[in-house]
């Protein structure tokens, strides 16, 4: 469950989805912890629809493979072979956005396992991003940041919009 001031950003970085194709939570570590990925992804849900929302965990360790990488978030996104690369995953997810309307991804722990493989899947999100039909929100915290800063031109997190969670005060 999330603190009340929580809730309150929460529906503004939603609302701030609707208008933007990508969107950056940035928070300390501690404060991203399972039930508030959880919370997010429930809020989505509501938002857009159980169908219309996938949320997208990248494997934790960065010794994982290309086909290890991509394999797990096309299970992920209910693709039942496996993906060996970011652009059969491209693929999968090109075919979902000519099947239906809209679709949301929402990413938590990009930053946490292989870098390369996070940069590959941004380069291949932003151009499906600029379609227009797939809006992406991205969890994490300082590291994800580095990563926006790092990212060339032709990345997601180039053109992601940062919103910054409010840090707990004594209210």
């Amino acid at each position: 469950p999330l603190l009340p001031s929580d809730q309150v950003f929460l529906n503004h970085a939603i609302e701030k989805l609707d208008s933007s194709s990508a969107l950056m939570l940035l928070a300390q570590e501690h404060r991203i912890q399972p039930s508030v990925t959880e919370a997010i992804y429930q809020q989505l849900q509501n938002r857009f629809g159980t169908d219309n929302i996938y949320h997208l965990i990248p494997p934790g360790h960065e010794t994982a493979t290309e086909e290890q990488y991509f394999s797990l978030l096309g299970q992920q996104l209910g693709w039942q072979r496996p993906c060996k690369d970011a652009i059969e995953l491209e693929k999968v997810l090109a075919n979902k956005l000519q099947q239906d309307q809209h679709l949301y991804l929402f990413l938590s722990r990009l930053e946490k396992g292989n870098l390369e493989r996070a940069r590959e899947l941004a380069i291949s999100l932003r151009g499906l991003v600029q379609s227009g039909k797939l809006k992406v929100l991205l969890l994490g915290g300082g590291k994800l940041e580095e990563l926006k800063f790092k990212a060339d031109s032709t990345s997601l997190l180039n053109i992601a919009s940062i919103e910054r969670w409010p840090e707990l005060t004594v209210e």
